[in-house]
């Protein structure tokens, strides 16, 4: 069971990330939800899930909410109560989808925590991407590249990262049907993308096999080809 504090929980990378904790109630519990301004859905939500603590940006939202909820549930205000939800200690991962600069700072703060965190807002790589990736490799953070529909690799981005040396972990796809026509929708074709970036072709196939492997923990049997070891084989032609 990982406990998951959500930052940014009424917009629509928040309630999606509901969903699915309302799929997997027995893998995701939520500890701390977080919103700007939503105060109502942010009640409901609270009043479903029982997060330890939420936060919002508006003092006075605040206090109504916590009247609304006694004592039960801790309410915060503004980026100190982002920064508290951030830290909780009873947090395994920080799920980090605030619009805007404004994630920037419980990004650090759960990174120097110890915390896990998924990053699903670009802004933050953008303004402070070396910041926010040095302090995370230092505490063992991995990092995903997830391609899947159009917009979503951005090449100016790669660019700065292939000449700061810095590679993804591992690879993802956002697969969908609606991104079925786009031409990015699988491994293959992924790893062909960083390899005509000058990414190394060992490090390229780690990303899809033993570094994945490694960060779903759940899934240490597999991502190598050790005797009697689990695997499903892929054979490439590299052209």
């Amino acid at each position: 069971m990982k406990n998951v504090v959500l930052l940014g929980s009424t917009g629509s990378i928040g309630t999606s990330t509901l969903k699915v904790a309302d799929d997997l109630p027995d893998c995701l519990r939520i500890i701390g939800l977080a919103a700007g301004g939503n105060s109502e859905l942010l009640l409901e939500q609270t009043l479903k899930y029982q997060p330890a603590a939420i936060s919002i940006t508006d003092p006075a939202k605040a206090a109504e909410l916590q009247s609304a909820l006694g004592t039960k549930t801790q309410v915060h205000a503004g980026n100190d109560g982002l920064l508290k939800l951030a830290t909780l200690p009873e947090a395994d991962i920080v799920l980090i989808a605030i619009v805007g600069t404004a994630g920037l700072q419980p990004a650090l703060a759960a990174i120097r925590a110890g915390k896990d965190i998924a990053v699903a807002s670009k802004e933050i790589l953008v303004m402070a991407g070396g910041i926010v990736t040095e302090a995370a490799r230092r505490r063992g953070v991995w990092f995903d590249v997830g391609n899947g529909r159009t917009g979503h690799l951005r090449w100016d981005i790669v660019d700065r990262a292939m000449r700061a040396g810095f590679w993804p972990d591992t690879f993802s796809t956002d697969w969908s049907t609606a991104s079925k026509t786009t031409g990015v929708v699988d491994f293959p074709n992924v790893m062909s993308k960083f390899l005509l970036m000058g990414m190394p072709l060992s490090d390229v196939i780690a990303c899809v096999t033993q570094n994945a492997a490694r960060a779903i923990r759940e899934f240490h049997p597999y991502g190598t080809l050790r005797a009697g070891s689990v695997a499903d084989v892929t054979i490439l032609e590299l052209t």
